[in-house]
């Protein structure tokens, strides 16, 4: 019985330590400047000309910026916790958006808006 208490902490802590290590690594990666190459709604690609202007920014303090189409802007605090990534803005309203890829030079976003799926692709500019 006793190893078996042993097994199962141990399992346990090497589930725990993988995903508290992912949390970790995304959290790192995520920090830097983003500029959109690609956006799709409903699988289908938005060609837009302005897409060079959508650019995403977050330091290693928690604080994130948006810069997107039509002069709009945002900023706020954001968070990861898994696969989501949370936004708050300076109004408090808060987004989730699941990131469906991450490394180094590539960030995917998941989000729902107006019913509809959209998918925003982000190359990585700067750390």
């Amino acid at each position: 019985m006793s190893m078996l208490r042993t097994t199962s902490k141990f399992i346990f802590l090497s589930i725990f330590l993988s995903f508290s290590s992912c949390n970790f690594i995304a959290n790192y990666q995520i920090v830097g400047v983003w500029k959109a190459t690609e956006i799709f709604e409903n699988d289908k690609i938005l060609k837009d000309k302005t897409l060079e202007n959508i650019i995403l920014q977050f330091n290693d303090e928690g604080n994130y910026s948006y810069e997107g189409t039509l002069n709009y802007k945002e900023a706020g605090k954001f968070k990861v916790s898994s696969n989501s990534l949370f936004l708050t803005n300076q109004l408090k309203e808060e987004k989730e958006l699941h990131i469906a890829s991450l490394n180094s030079k590539k960030l995917v976003l998941l989000m729902e808006d107006s019913g509809k799926t959209r998918k925003m692709v982000f190359s990585k500019t700067f750390n």
